[in-house]
């Protein structure tokens, strides 16, 4: 099967980040073609290896990375998606759908799709016109979406309504 990830940031830390590595390199052991969107140009293979495979795919989203929680990551301009104008958003989308695009279209399609927050990780996804999966973490949700409701609520409803399934870690997160 062959199954993409979206994950927009790096693969090493904690959170989220260290999920979707670990996720990549388990479904890679069950014989499964991953595909990894992501923004760590240091990931190497993941320890993938035999039957499965992890293809690691590194937008080019211009050097602006928008985060949830503001920290420093080597090599790009970091704002939190809320320091974001509404034409960088925009830009950060787009460059995500288009890249999302070529990956599935490079790979001759994918049977699932992970999307990552509640946003953007889905909402680029609906764009790039994929069915997927949405994967709530905590980050997303205290410190973009609820913080600035009127903002963000169309991009989580976007996110939800477009998803086949939403899955939480937590009764918290649910």
């Amino acid at each position: 099967m062959k199954v993409l990830i979206f994950h927009g940031y790096l693969l090493r830390g904690t959170g989220s980040n260290v999920y979707n590595a670990s996720l990549a390199r388990a479904l890679a052991r069950l014989g499964h073609e991953v595909h990894l969107l992501c923004q760590d140009r240091a990931a190497g293979d993941l320890g993938a290896g035999k039957p499965g495979s992890v293809t690691i795919h590194n937008p080019d989203i211009g050097g602006l990375l928008p985060v949830f929680v503001r920290d420093t990551y080597e090599g790009f301009e970091v704002k939190t998606f809320s320091e974001l104008g509404d034409n960088e958003l925009d830009r950060y989308i787009e460059a995500n759908v288009a890249a999302v695009r070529e990956v599935v279209e490079s790979s001759g399609g994918v049977d699932a799709a992970l999307a990552n927050h509640l946003v953007m990780g889905p909402v680029i996804l609906a764009r790039a016109g994929l069915g997927y999966a949405l994967k709530v973490h905590g980050s997303d949700l205290s410190y973009t979406v609820l913080p600035e409701l009127d903002r963000f609520r169309p991009y989580a409803q976007e996110a939800i309504d477009s998803a086949a399934g939403v899955l939480v870690g937590s009764q918290h997160i649910a």
